[in-house]
């Protein structure tokens, strides 16, 4: 390309979405069944593996060891997969005096017997179908693994610590409490070789590795890997009806990105957690079955009972089963099981019904998940031996501590396991999509940009400029983190927490946009020749991978009374100026044809020229706006119709109510009041004690002003002004 031989031009920019790579998968090598062997030592916990190979140090003893599985295709013997967390129901037996059986997680392990002789081994648990076997062990590590087969409703608990990026306590005083937290869980598996958990999400585990030292990170890592702590591979648990769907992709990506990076591990969950989720929308098997998420877990909050905190389903009978197929509109199905992730009444002592799952088990795969922590709670060290001291008592359930992958694929070949497509929204806090919209705004602003910003980096980096990946992935990281759904919906218990740490969080994403941006920009617009037709320059990029039609609006460092905007070829397009100020100059004007991830350069002078005639100008009058696409009809400031000129098809009508506008002022303090207009819709009928006040209302007999701001050609705008009653 030529250098420019002028100053350089202004660069305008479109937005764009473009996913990312995947990581490749975690991998473990795991043997069958069989008499002899030592390649499972490479797949058991790393605790265990140490225990074993001091018993295999004399070759003139044998040892027996294996998994705890569950026979999930029904080929009658262990496959990788199918492990199972059940040493809290009990170990095998041998028919041996003084041969103790060692178990650790999902694994077992009989102290040295002699080669050559006959063992009887038995697994006789309550609960559990009977096991038998003989077994003549040789010298060294021999294998058998132990089949569990419930007979009770096996309930799978997960201890967990809900975290919240910002609710009563900033973002940094949540991280000092969760990053003890994560420690004092791993300490307790040193501990309880019985315990596992749920992780955080990465918020947290980025400043756990840089705050935590090698001891712990060592262990999270060695944790991740022996499968006894689950990880999320996410940002944050962030909302899931408000952000784009290549944010909800980014989450999940840059999550397992970050994750892998931080532990030195490929890490590829298969479970995508929802845990205080308020809604999610149709497409959402889509994006998971593509990211590589077959299971879908939602944790919700639950008060009092079912009712208390209801989150409606465009498909009512979601809400009468735990567990059920999720299909997406292309037909992408995954395995959705909603649960309390909290149950305050509970607490944590150990309350037989707080340790009961929502619904009992009634299906035929016998299993159920409860949750076991809450917002920010540490781990539980009596939780192995309460469970131990229930399933001592010959109760309806059995319980052993697991991750939720266990039960995902515990219960996915259950044929009774119901379908549905669905979606659900939140309608608990009913104003707070209204309250904070400066937030949305921010959001929607920021994630335009940061897609813009990466459509452009590609393109310059295909021609030689470095990408600047670090940068980019800051800017994702600070906005997932605000798209958790405490700061995206805003509902905010702290007064203050919201405007001191969610806006300026925002800021700093668009900070590192805006380098990113400005650096490309600037490689690109000397890279371009623009000096083909008098003029300042204006380049109009367009990331998008189709062409594309626009209106630009662009700041002009020179006072202009009247100007003109030609192409590359001199052609004149539809312009106009749309405001002045002491330095500058603010115009509109029509940018056609934009080629895919490509740019046009137009110049601006402050010649006036007659208008082209090649395309369709804006009308703009006192009750009419119009252009090619659309045409919107006002009475008395009232818009009357909406028609899609390209189809003819009105696609708003008003109705007699049409243009009743409400202003309502309540008290705020922080956490959103619930403001719930039942049927009729009368001011009365909103929520008693809630402290929601009218503060006026515009009926359609209101005085209305029209007044027409910009009346084109590139632009028309109306100012409608309106008295309250």
């Amino acid at each position: 390309m030529e250098r420019m031989k002028n100053p350089i031009p202004i660069a305008v920019i479109l937005f764009l979405a473009v996913n990312i790579f995947l990581p490749a998968p975690l991998t473990a090598s795991k043997t069958k069944d069989g008499p002899v062997g030592d390649s499972l030592i490479t797949s058991i916990p790393l605790e265990a593996r140490r225990q074993i190979m001091k018993l295999l140090g004399d070759k003139d003893l044998a040892v027996i060891a294996g998994f705890f599985y569950r026979d999930l295709d029904g080929n009658s013997q262990y496959d990788p997969g199918e492990e199972l967390s059940a040493s809290l129901l009990g170990g095998p037996g041998i028919d041996a005096e003084g041969i103790f059986v060692n178990m650790y997680f999902n694994c077992y392990w009989f102290d040295p017997v002699k080669p050559g002789k006959s063992y009887r081994i038995r697994y006789e648990q309550d609960g559990v179908e009977p096991v038998k076997a003989r077994i003549n062990p040789k010298a060294g590590l021999n294998i058998f693994h132990v089949q569990v087969t419930p007979t009770k409703p096996l309930v799978y608990v997960t201890p967990h610590s809900h975290f919240d990026v910002e609710w009563e306590k900033t973002y940094e005083e949540y991280l000092d409490i969760e990053i003890q937290n994560v420690q004092q869980r791993l300490d307790l598996l040193q501990l309880d070789p019985a315990h596992s958990f749920y992780n955080d999400e990465e918020c947290v585990t980025r400043p756990f590795v840089e705050r935590s030292g090698h001891k712990y990170v060592d262990m999270l890592k060695q944790g991740i890997v022996d499968g006894m702590v689950e990880s999320k591979g996410i940002i944050a648990q962030n909302e899931l009806t408000m952000p784009y769907g290549e944010s909800l992709i980014r989450n999940i990506t840059l999550g397992e990105r970050m994750l892998s990076e931080l532990l030195g591990e490929k890490i590829r969950p298969k479970v995508f957690s929802s845990i205080d989720q308020y809604g999610y929308g149709y497409q959402i098997p889509q994006i998971l079955k593509k990211s590589g998420r077959d299971y879908f877990l939602v944790g919700e909050y639950l008060w009092l009972d079912e009712d208390s905190h209801r989150i409606p389903h465009s498909n009512p009978e979601v809400r009468k089963h735990s567990e059920f197929w999720l299909k997406g509109l292309d037909g992408s199905e995954v395995l959705a099981y909603r649960e309390p992730y909290w149950r305050p009444r509970f607490k944590f002592d150990f309350h037989p019904e707080g340790l009961s799952p929502r619904y009992p088990p009634s299906l035929s795969h016998h299993s159920a998940l409860n949750f076991f922590g809450g917002d920010n709670t540490g781990p539980v060290r009596e939780l192995t031996t309460h469970l131990d001291s229930l399933n001592s008592a010959n109760g309806q359930n059995k319980f052993i501590i697991s991750p939720t992958i266990s039960l995902f694929r515990a219960i996915e070949t259950a044929p009774d396991i119901p379908t549905f497509t669905s979606e659900c929204f939140i309608n608990f806090w009913s104003g707070v999509y209204e309250s904070r919209v400066e937030g949305r705004i921010w959001n929607r602003r920021n994630e335009n940009r940061i897609l813009a910003s990466e459509s452009l980096a590609m393109i310059a980096s295909l021609k030689g400029m470095t990408y600047p990946q670090h940068i980019l992935d800051e800017a994702w990281y600070l906005l997932l983190i605000n798209q958790h759904h405490d700061p995206m919906m805003s509902p905010m218990a702290t007064p203050g927490l919201y405007e001191g740490a969610v806006l300026p969080r925002y800021e700093t994403t668009e900070s590192y946009i805006n380098a990113s941006l400005t650096g490309t920009l600037n490689w690109l617009t000397t890279e371009i020749t623009a000096d083909q037709q008098p003029g300042i320059p204006v380049i109009v990029f367009n990331p998008f991978t189709s062409p594309r039609s626009v209106v630009i609006q662009v700041d002009l460092p020179v006072i202009h009374s009247a100007v003109n905007v030609t192409d590359l070829h001199g052609k004149a397009v539809y312009s106009q100026i749309t405001g002045n100020s002491a330095s500058e100059t603010t115009i509109a004007f029509n940018a056609e044809d934009l080629p895919a991830l490509g740019w046009k350069t137009y110049y601006v002078s402050d010649t006036s020229a007659p208008a082209p005639l090649t395309s369709t100008a804006v009308t703009a009058t006192d009750h009419l706006i119009e252009n090619e696409h659309l045409r919107i009809e006002l009475e008395n400031g009232l818009i009357q119709r909406i028609i899609d000129k390209g189809s003819g098809t009105v696609v708003f009508h008003a109705e007699p109510s049409a243009g009743v506008n409400e202003v309502l002022v309540w008290k705020d303090e922080g956490c959103i009041t619930i403001v719930k207009p039942v049927d009729n819709n009368e001011i009365a009928d909103f929520v008693d004690g809630q402290g929601a006040e009218l503060i006026g209302r515009s009926s359609k007999l209101a005085s209305r002003k029209v007044t027409v701001l910009e009346a084109g050609p590139a632009r028309g705008v109306l100012q409608i002004e309106y008295d309250l009653d």
